[in-house]
């Protein structure tokens, strides 16, 4: 399956190894399984939803099949997960205006 990738250049100012991180759109299936991993812990699925849309860190392709992402994952600067987490958020969320927009649309019929 193709998907659109999203990369990110790591800040110089943030001071940490990696450089650039890329990052997909999760499918259904991918949501569910990373809220299997997090089992009923809200702060363990926001890292599980964006860890799971981690595709690439510095040119390497992430996996989770053969491991390399839960290794990588472990060994990436705090600094590199919040900044892959806020890159979750604005990929995945709707934009506020858009939300206010879609919840104004609401119509009743009784």
């Amino acid at each position: 399956m193709s998907r659109t990738k999203y990369t990110y250049n790591i800040p110089a100012g943030a001071e940490v190894a990696t450089t650039s991180v890329v990052l997909v759109e999760l499918t259904a299936e991918e949501e569910m399984m990373a809220t299997k991993r997090a089992r009923n812990d809200p702060i363990r699925l926001a890292y599980e939803l964006a860890k799971c849309s981690l595709v690439g860190l510095d040119g390497m392709e992430m996996k989770s099949s053969d491991g390399s992402l839960d290794r990588e994952w472990d060994k990436i600067h705090p600094k590199v997960r919040s900044f892959i987490m806020q890159a979750f958020n604005q990929i995945h969320a709707p934009r506020e205006e858009d939300v206010s927009t879609f919840l104004a649309s609401r119509q009743v019929e009784t």
